[in-house]
């Protein structure tokens, strides 16, 4: 066995899958590390958004404030910091961030050196998406515990007490970590299909800014079912705390939740089909 065969060979009693599929998660993870601005571009989204959670929380005590009392036990404590379409701009930068793994390496032809080395084309998207999606949960993760702390520390100190159940706190900070990830891989996916950084850029800002809305405006109920398949829409049913702030045409809980299972799925399978036979 020569010195290069000796280097790719699994370890002894690691199966040869495994230990591939450990290599690839490695490279794919110092690919996605080494870009710096993806860094930055994430710090510099957890500080706005936990700055957008301070903000959100002085305006949702402003609303409370000038309720009549007879409906302030409707008040939704969370809907200041965590409803609304100020979410777009998280999921748009999570989505390009998530179509620049891919079209990046287009762009440059990284990617047919990668498939050079890993002929595995399948596996290295596999990689791809695993690294990406755990990468994206970090900062949801970040906003989502900070942003609900401090919402709370904020209501606290004006002496506002709601009680939010821990089902509810559960399903808002678990929808809010999973919609970075979530983006990333829908925008990793256009982004296997399109193959162009600006083009996709484009898409994803349509995906999940225009077309929510569009759809949401048709008086036709499968237009409505479509909008509310949108991550912008379940997320907003799934961060609303209670049933405060639902109005007609809002899909359930297991709905939404399904919707998310859906999209998360679905992206990743597309984006492992198309990077394993489209040519680089």
């Amino acid at each position: 066995m020569t010195t290069a065969e000796n280097t790719m060979a699994p370890a002894r009693g690691t199966p040869a899958g495994r230990a591939r599929m450990a290599d690839l998660v490695v490279a794919e993870w110092i690919k996605f590390r080494s870009l710096r601005s993806t860094t930055v571009t994430l710090a510099v989204l957890v500080a706005v958004y936990l700055y957008l959670a301070y903000r959100g929380a002085q305006d949702g005590y402003q609303v409370w404030q000038s309720m009549p009392r007879q409906l302030r036990p409707a008040f939704d404590p969370v809907h200041g910091v965590f409803g609304g379409p100020t979410w777009m701009l998280a999921m748009i930068v999570a989505g390009a961030v998530g179509a620049m793994t891919v079209t990046g390496e287009h762009s440059t032809g990284l990617i047919r050196a990668t498939f050079t080395a890993a002929p595995a084309r399948r596996k290295v998207a596999a990689a791809k998406c695993a690294v990406t999606a755990a990468t994206m949960t970090v900062p949801g993760a970040v906003i989502a515990a900070g942003s609900y702390a401090i919402n709370e520390a904020v209501l606290a100190g004006y002496h506002i007490s709601i009680p939010v159940s821990g089902a509810d706190t559960a399903r808002l900070i678990l929808s809010t970590t999973l919609v970075t990830p979530l983006c990333a891989l829908a925008g990793m996916a256009l982004g296997a299909v399109i193959r162009n950084t600006p083009a996709t850029i484009v898409a994803v800002c349509v995906l999940f800014v225009f077309t929510p809305f569009a759809l949401k405006s048709a008086s036709t109920r499968w237009a409505v079912d479509a909008a509310n398949a949108m991550p912008f829409s379940f997320f907003s049913r799934l961060a609303v705390a209670g049933n405060a702030h639902l109005v007609g045409g809002v899909e359930s809980l297991t709905a939404a939740w399904t919707a998310l299972a859906v999209w998360l799925a679905a992206s990743a399978v597309i984006v492992i089909s198309v990077m394993g036979w489209r040519d680089a």
